[in-house]
């Protein structure tokens, strides 16, 4: 998947995933870049820890999961 694709399952900017993405050590230099299904499954791990923990929207979420 790339990036642009994952952002739009979860509705949210390419901008802020590709930059969480590279908070987490993913190797991402755009929107168009090629996620392996290991980081997508990470990222989406992150992501439902967060919701978890109360966050309601994605986007919420990964400004959450930023400051961590």
């Amino acid at each position: 998947m790339r990036v642009y694709e994952v952002a739009q399952e979860f509705d949210v900017s390419s901008e802020a995933l590709v930059h969480l993405l590279r908070e987490m050590d993913i190797p991402v230099r755009s929107h168009m870049t090629m996620l392996a299904d290991e980081h997508v499954a990470r990222l989406r791990t992150v992501l439902e820890r967060e919701r978890r923990l109360g966050r309601k929207s994605a986007e919420e979420a990964i400004e959450h999961a930023l400051e961590d």
